[in-house]
């Protein structure tokens, strides 16, 4: 007899519309969506299909097959993500990284180091949201910086409109 899990919501855990379990396998990974619809076992069964069915015809370039322990890894790993995974905060926190990747039109950096014509520099750091902060650098840290970036000059550099220095972009079709 199994342990009986409790969820306090239809929407959490297994029953989530989000979930889903997974299995790393060598070079490549087997998922089975679940979005609520599987109970665990049955989930843990079909990650643990997937695995046994994993074959040369099947997986294309890797797939050759797996050792038998690898099916009962993958029953485990699927009950086990099933149970202790919050895909509703997963989830949550993957359309935030969206929202800021649409935002700075790219990765989110950690930090941009803004240096200025007069030996100073800015840090913009974003907060999680993705929304940037502008801090001052301290004088000695700046010329410490100084030391590791090179500062923008004319030789390497061109004057930006908002009074900093940027990279000459090249033009498309020339290396």
């Amino acid at each position: 007899m199994g342990l009986n899990i409790r969820y306090p919501s239809t929407t959490e855990g297994p029953n989530s519309p989000y979930a889903y379990c997974e299995y790393e396998c060598d070079d490549h990974i087997h998922i089975v969506p679940v979005f609520g619809a599987l109970e665990i076992e049955e989930a843990a069964e079909m990650l643990a299909g997937a695995v046994r069915t994993c074959g040369a015809q099947r997986g294309g370039v890797h797939g050759n097959g797996h050792d038998p322990r690898h099916e009962q890894l993958a029953f485990d790993a699927a009950r086990e993500q099933l149970t202790t995974r919050d895909f509703n905060a997963e989830w949550a926190i993957m359309k935030q990284k969206q929202r800021a990747h649409r935002l700075w039109g790219g990765p989110v950096p950690a930090a941009v180091v803004l240096p200025k014509p007069n030996g100073s520099m800015d840090l913009i750091i974003p907060n999680k949201e993705g929304v940037p902060y502008m801090y001052q650098v301290r004088e000695d840290v700046a010329k410490d910086l100084s030391d590791i970036i090179p500062p923008p000059n004319p030789s390497n550099s061109v004057e930006a409109p908002i009074g900093h220095y940027k990279r000459p972009r090249r033009r498309k079709g020339r290396h």
